[in-house]
């Protein structure tokens, strides 16, 4: 028996071999070593791209004349097309980003709609926003795409007239916004995995580094952090389960934001771990998450269809912040946000996220981050105690987090996409149920729902699935615990930088390895909290536990702030002093 794994939660390993059972064995390692120092990895800082525009520039732009939607989305087309999947895996042609693109005459139509209402005066403008381009990831439902695929050759249309018949909920808050989406982005299939490489379309690259090296963006939101990265568009949706969001975004050196459960409607996205998913933010700045965020999130008096959003939802409300009205003001008319402030707010690190595989430059960039929150941002340093003076969350806990978001998260895929038979939903091969399943899902698809499948057993549900639902209920109060001694927490997004991406890998340590990258984001994710990753420069001082980090170069990593659920504004604050740091005095 694994002592670092509660015995609850302890598999049997007695299965044959295969992705299953990979899973099983990484299920079954001490948590905390699930990510073991590998292969020389690179990253760069988002700050050396200054190809990469803003929501409050390009509406500046917009806005003075000097350029117009039709210049925009004209431009972002182009730049997508060439990023669009032409995959070759002995020679890639490009990042691999977009997967599909809404057909550029009807973008046409929309840019000079909105080139028409600018023309008309002020009013007629549907926000500051209107006219500018965005990309949303190929698990959210877009009209006119054909790319609604969640990269999965089950969902894969057969003909170009198979085109999405309506917008997802969170898409058309944008489109009311007058944002213009362009197309669908790469990620791992059904959103089950962390580098964007299983995928019906192929693996997308790290655009800070292709051509040359072959290195992952992170995922599964991966195509939609490279559409970033590489300046196709300023922003683009993503959705995040246990990191999917803000791991790619620490990967690309851009800010990534995973809101509370429930702030954004799930409708229109294709469920994965419908506990867990949730509808995330990647953009240029920090300044661009809180302004989609504004646009997307579900008011008091919204009517959606959707279960996620109740009125639960609405107990409590963020800190006092700008009204989205007063927001738009200040940027329509200024082309900028007042900086931010924290004054007073309580901020920390529990030490059950200060694991011993984090490396001293990380580590250091998190003490500064922590330094900077409160030195610039005025906000105090605290200790991450619960009432009895204990650590909180327990880091024994947070051993066991991992392990739970693969059993939830597996029995949820598992019963989720029970539904792609061949007969109702899903592609058809000659109508016989386990043909159309074993030739349609891929091997990682395949993995979680027999993982899945197998928690949810007569003869494990109790043992196993019980076991993590307490885990996640625990994590909850203990993090409740946590905020009443502090307002924000900060953490490492990731450990690691990113890897290279090999061709048809098959080696065990690797995948498990995989499976272990969303060490430091799940907690978030299982407690439903908000969470946000900002880059930040790395410094290195010649530690040998740094070798990983110095041979590749590596410029930046991911912080996380966690914060209380449903204090998702006051999240966004602490990152924009952050990243205000970071432009300002570029530590």
């Amino acid at each position: 028996m694994n002592r670092h794994v509660p015995p609850n939660l302890y598999f049997i390993t007695k299965t044959k071999p295969g992705p299953f059972a990979i899973l099983i064995r990484t299920l079954n390692r001490p948590l905390l070593s699930a990510v073991p120092v590998s292969r020389s990895r690179t990253i760069s800082s988002s700050s050396e791209n200054n190809n990469r525009s803003t929501l409050v520039g390009l509406s500046a732009s917009l806005s003075s004349k000097s350029t117009t939607s039709e210049s925009l989305v004209s431009s972002s087309h182009a730049a997508a097309a060439a990023a669009s999947s032409d995959y070759d895996a002995s020679s890639p042609k490009n990042i691999n980003a977009m997967t599909s693109l809404v057909p550029l005459p009807r973008l046409l139509a929309a840019a000079a709609a909105s080139d028409s209402r600018r023309r008309a005066g002020d009013s007629a403008v549907l926000s500051p926003f209107d006219g500018i381009p965005v990309v949303v990831k190929g698990n959210i439902a877009l009209r006119h795409s054909t790319g609604f695929d969640a990269a999965s050759a089950m969902l894969r249309v057969k003909t170009k007239d198979d085109t999405c018949p309506y917008d997802a909920d969170c898409v058309s808050s944008l489109k009311s916004a007058g944002f213009i989406p362009i197309g669908h982005s790469n990620m791992d299939e059904f959103g089950m995995g962390s580098s964007t490489t299983h995928s019906c379309h192929g693996p997308t690259y790290n655009p800070d580094h292709f051509p040359g090296k072959n290195k992952t963006i992170g995922g599964s939101s991966g195509g939609s952090a490279a559409a970033v990265v590489a300046g196709l568009v300023p922003v683009a949706l993503g959705t995040d389960t246990g990191g999917s969001v803000r791991l790619p975004a620490a990967y690309g050196g851009i800010p990534g934001f995973k809101p509370t459960y429930g702030r954004i409607s799930r409708r229109g996205i294709v469920a994965y771990a419908s506990s867990l998913d949730t509808v995330g933010i990647l953009g240029s700045s920090v300044g661009c998450l809180r302004t989609i965020y504004d646009i997307i999130k579900v008011g008091k008096n919204d009517t959606v269809g959707d279960s996620t959003v109740t009125s639960s939802t609405w107990e409590q409300d963020d800190v006092p912040r700008l009204s989205q009205r007063k927001l738009w003001r200040e940027v329509y008319h200024n082309g900028k946000i007042p900086r931010p402030t924290l004054g007073g707010l309580r901020v920390g690190a529990p030490a059950a996220l200060s694991v011993v595989e984090c490396p001293p430059c990380v580590r250091d960039a998190w003490k500064r981050s922590i330094r900077a929150l409160a030195e610039v941002g005025g906000a105090t340093i605290h200790p991450v105690l619960a009432p009895d003076g204990t650590d909180s969350p327990a880091p024994s806990l947070v051993r066991s987090c991992l392990a739970a978001y693969y059993v939830l998260a597996c029995a949820e895929a598992a019963s989720n996409l029970a539904r792609y038979d061949g007969v109702q939903y899903g592609g058809n091969n000659g109508g016989q149920y386990e043909a159309v399943r074993t030739s349609e899902f891929g091997e990682e698809a395949i993995c979680r729902i027999l993982a899945g499948n197998a928690v949810l057993s007569a003869g494990m549900f109790h043992e196993q699935y019980g076991a993590a639902c307490s885990i996640r209920e625990e994590l909850r109060r203990q993090f409740r615990a946590a905020f009443g001694a502090v307002d924000l927490i900060v953490c490492p997004t990731v450990l690691h930088p990113p890897h290279e991406i090999i061709e048809d890998d098959k080696n065990a340590s690797d995948k498990t390895e995989a499976l272990g990258r969303d060490i430091m984001t799940v907690p978030a994710s299982l407690a439903g909290l908000p969470a946000v990753s900002v880059p930040v420069k790395i410094e290195m001082n010649g530690s040998k536990e740094d070798a990983e980090w110095e041979s590749s170069g590596a410029k930046v990593c991911g912080i996380q702030i966690i914060g209380p659920a449903l204090c998702d504004e006051m999240v966004l604050e602490a990152a924009e002093v952050l990243e205000s740091w970071q432009n300002q005095s570029g530590k």
